[in-house]
């Protein structure tokens, strides 16, 4: 349910068919994603504060949301797109063993954002793309054997693409030193793997084209 609100105090809450409350009181004015369990009639009240005189303008939007689910790989891109306000896009993969993995945000909509969780729970949960990897974060996870699920989401009414990659950081590039590092693709935002010299490195491309050097960044994340 998509709100928007001017002046007054102004707050909401949904009934269910029993008269229960599924959510509220709250201020209107920020938007509210639910799950209605039971068929029949919902009551939504708009509610003043008893100190408030006059009148407020308010507005809202009910939207039916379809969340997507698919199946993803590791080393594998995937891409796609929230298509409307509230949806969720859902990307499932099992791990047959226990593996270090690496998230590889592609997605420049800073509005946007993901979650992962897997057989003990959450283990990211609703992190920006902006502060996934390269300078801006680290996402570097060492994940016990069983199914997971990778969830994008985005703030309010933002949709539009995303992409990403899940990195298993046991298929590094073996390279006999850290020096001479091979040139990469023409992408600037995908996660480059290399190993050298019993360490898992982690080169994320960031200024174009060419071998990495200066205008890119070479991390060491892991022993191997």
């Amino acid at each position: 349910m998509r709100t928007a609100n001017s002046g007054g105090d102004t707050y909401w809450r949904l009934l269910d068919p029993f008269g229960r409350p599924v959510w509220g009181p709250t201020g209107i004015g920020s938007d509210v994603d639910v799950t209605l369990t039971y068929a029949g009639t919902y009551t939504l009240l708009v509610e003043g504060r008893y100190y408030v005189g006059g009148t407020a303008s308010y507005s809202f939007n009910v939207l039916k949301v379809s969340d997507d689910t698919a199946a993803t790989s590791l080393n594998t891109p995937t891409s796609g797109s929230i298509g409307q306000p509230g949806q969720r896009d859902n990307f499932t993969f099992t791990l047959a063993a226990a593996k270090r993995i690496a998230f590889d945000g592609q997605t420049t909509n800073t509005s946007m954002f993901w979650s992962l969780r897997g057989p003990r729970g959450v283990v990211v949960d609703s992190r920006r793309f902006y502060n996934t990897d390269s300078a801006d974060g680290t996402s570097i996870f060492d994940l016990v054997a069983g199914d997971y699920t990778v969830t994008i989401d985005a703030d309010s009414d933002v949709t539009g693409a995303y992409g990403f990659a899940l990195l298993d950081l046991a298929t590094a590039t073996a390279l006999a030193t850290a020096s001479g590092l091979p040139a990469v693709g023409s992408t600037t935002t995908r996660v480059e793997l290399y190993n050298a010299a019993g360490a898992c490195i982690a080169s994320t491309n960031t200024a174009g084209t060419g071998a990495i050097g200066a205008a890119q960044e070479s991390r060491v994340v892991s022993r191997c």
